[in-house]
């Protein structure tokens, strides 16, 4: 139900007011909140006198899942560009790391123990540097392709993959 006063109808009726947009949320019996657009537009006979009102209602639901899409997209976009530059800033002094460690692993070649020490340094920098990938690949959007698939081709090729775990 729409409350006349909180909307703002009843002053434009009783005051014949001025045309006015405005949203509003209106709750059903069942407590989901519908928000609505209400315009107003006062039905004058002559000047100042009030014969009625023209109230429209647009249903907002579809247009606020869109906006709500679009800052989730927005957001999203901003956590890649973060993991990108988090990405750079561990992946530059990874890179030195790695390149010391890995000069130290020949000029050790003499000294096993150290010479293990360092190339344990450059697997782990490799590791290190994997996580960074993953955490890359995980930010970033997906580029899609769609295609046309044929239904039963698909069902097929799903049968084979899935065929060796249901045997055994």
């Amino acid at each position: 139900m729409i409350d006349f006063q909180q909307s703002g109808i009843s002053k434009t009726l009783s005051e014949c007011g001025p045309v006015f947009d405005r949203e509003i949320v209106i709750h059903k019996a069942t407590g989901e909140a519908l928000p609505l657009a209400i315009s107003v537009s006062p039905m004058t006979i002559q000047e100042g006198t009030c014969r009625g009102a023209v109230i429209i209602l647009r249903d907002l639901r579809e247009i606020k899942r869109l906006e709500e899409k679009v800052q989730r997209a927005e957001k999203y976009a901003e956590v890649g560009k973060l993991a990108a530059a988090v990405a750079h800033e561990i992946r530059n002094p990874l890179s030195s790391i790695r390149g010391f460690a890995k000069f130290l692993s020949h000029k050790l070649q003499d000294r096993p123990k150290d010479q293990e020490y360092a190339t344990i340094m450059v697997k782990e920098v490799d590791r290190i540097n994997h996580v960074v990938t993953d955490l890359l690949n995980f930010a970033r959007p997906l580029d899609m392709e769609p295609s046309q698939v044929n239904p039963a081709d698909l069902v097929r090729h799903t049968v084979r993959l899935v065929e060796g775990d249901a045997n055994s």
